[in-house]
């Protein structure tokens, strides 16, 4: 029978690496994404905002991204 996490210590836990770890990554992402936001404000301003094949395809992208981590953690 394995072992629970209340039997053994915290700091042996085989995820709390992993779960920090991501949660530090999942920091500078969010970081990342602000910066991001920052700079798209200048972007209705520009003639090909409403057609602009960036914004389409980094839309795309998070969208997908959200859709996995939902499907994969049984978020929706």
């Amino acid at each position: 029978m394995a072992e629970t996490c209340s039997e053994r210590s915290r700091s042996n836990c085989p995820v709390k690496r992993d779960a920090e770890e991501t949660a530090k990554l999942g920091g500078e992402t969010l970081k990342a994404m602000r910066r991001l936001r920052r700079r798209m404000r200048y972007c209705p301003e520009c003639a090909d905002y409403d057609d602009c094949p960036v914004l389409a395809e980094f839309h795309a992208m998070v969208d997908q991204v959200i859709q996995e981590i939902q499907e994969e953690w049984g978020l929706r």
